[in-house]
Order: C-alpha cells, then sequence, then structure tokens
C-alpha cells in the first residue's frame, strides 16, 4: 500500500471542508479518497447528507453502514 502524501491530504481535506464536510469528517474522507478506497462507510447523519449533496465532487462514495453492510453481504 502506497502511503499517503501529507500536502495532498491536507489540500483535499480543506477543499472537502469548502464544501461543508466538518474537519475530521474531512479528513476522513480525504483519507479515504487518498488511500483509493471507492467506498466510505460512516453513521453520522450530518455527513451522509453534505456527501450526498456534493456527490459529484466526492471521489470515495459516503453511505451509512447499514447499506454497506448490505451491498458487501449480498
Amino acid at each position: 500500500m502506497a502511503e499517503l502524501d501529507p500536502q495532498a491530504l491536507e489540500k483535499r481535506t480543506a477543499e472537502l471542508m469548502s464544501l461543508g464536510i466538518r474537519n475530521f469528517d474531512a479528513l476522513h474522507v480525504a483519507s479515504a479518497e487518498c488511500a483509493g478506497a471507492q467506498i466510505m462507510g460512516s453513521c453520522d447523519d450530518q455527513l451522509l447528507a453534505t456527501a450526498t449533496r456534493n456527490r459529484d465532487r466526492i471521489k470515495a462514495r459516503v453511505v451509512g453502514v447499514v447499506e454497506l453492510a448490505r451491498e458487501v453481504l449480498r
């Protein structure tokens, strides 16, 4: 697994925060994106709503953990 570039992570975190995603949530989403994740699970309703509104600008799909479990377990 490739090491994450701290500068790229910091830049992407700031971009996500400008979309209305809170600081640590933005860091988590940016980390998932920089790691190449296609999907990220969360139980944070505010993050899920903000990510859904901005889905065209977020590289990793952010979904609820129940939805993620359903997808994985089918």
